[in-house]
């Protein structure tokens, strides 16, 4: 029997840009079309009979139109390679609307992928994961604690939001499995792996673990905890307060203990 450890698979980053090796036989490939079981394998079957080495890809299909988006990181054996021939034969297949090439050497990131969306076309915006935290850690120098509640009551709201994009129409009917469920978007956008454990008296301990830190391996943010304060209000459908928190710099969780209010 094949096992399969959610711990393991768990840390499998999500990469943006591309590798920075990529030379003139690299190109990025966009291809459009109309769904059916299949077309991907076939498409992917077209590029190997010309000797073409996918890198990455992506697909894609619209709940709506029916429609799919594949990008494909490719690289070519040969530099005179015919092209054209190359996407003359992807639309002779009838299984793409529109294929285009572009090349990728010593460039990083794609041609055609943006905006960055969440759930429900929410538009975001990448940036470093430290971001946050030194800019708490700036404006706590120069305003002093007056700037502590700004960032913890943002990052509650912030934490709301990201809980808002889970409609609760797709919630289990475990209180449970709905909270965890919820709590999936942390990994999702990056702020680290949720844990959650509901105890007898009605508190909740709440662990956040791998979230972004201030470089020296601490984490000292109000607007992280506002965050997961904010997120698990909404999970669990009431206003909590934080009665304990605590940092674990070895294992790289911060956990939190959460009361009714």
């Amino acid at each position: 029997m094949l096992t399969i450890s959610s711990e393991k698979l768990s840390h499998i980053p999500v990469n943006v840009g591309f590798d920075n090796a990529l030379d003139d036989r690299s190109f990025e490939c966009l291809m459009l079309g109309k769904y059916e079981s299949g077309v991907f394998v076939r498409l992917l079957a077209i590029l190997e009979s010309k000797g073409i080495k996918v890198l990455r890809s992506s697909f894609d299909v619209s709940q709506a139109d029916g429609n799919f988006v594949a990008t494909l990181l490719v690289h070519l054996k040969k530099t005179d390679i015919g092209m054209f021939d190359l996407v003359e034969k992807i639309m002779e297949s009838k299984l793409v609307s529109t294929v285009e090439f572009s090349p990728r050497e010593k460039r990083l990131f794609s041609n055609y992928l943006f905006p960055i969306n969440l759930v429900s076309g929410k538009r975001s915006i990448l940036t470093t994961a430290d971001l946050m935290i030194r800019l708490e850690s700036n404006f706590r120098k120069t305003l002093g604690q007056r700037s502590d509640s700004i960032f913890y009551e943002e990052g509650r709201s912030y934490g709301s939001q990201l809980a808002s994009l889970y409609s609760k129409k797709a919630r289990s009917e475990s209180d449970m499995e709905s909270i965890q469920a919820i709590l999936e978007v942390t990994k999702a956008t990056g702020w680290g792996l949720s844990k959650c454990e509901l105890q007898e008296d009605g508190s909740v301990n709440y662990s956040l673990i791998d979230p972004p830190s201030n470089g020296n391996g601490n984490v000292s943010s109000l607007f992280l905890v506002g965050m997961m304060r904010g997120l698990m209000e909404q999970a669990l459908g009431h206003g909590l307060k934080v009665v304990d928190q605590n940092y674990d710099r070895v294992k790289n969780t911060l956990t939190l203990k959460l009361a009714k209010d």
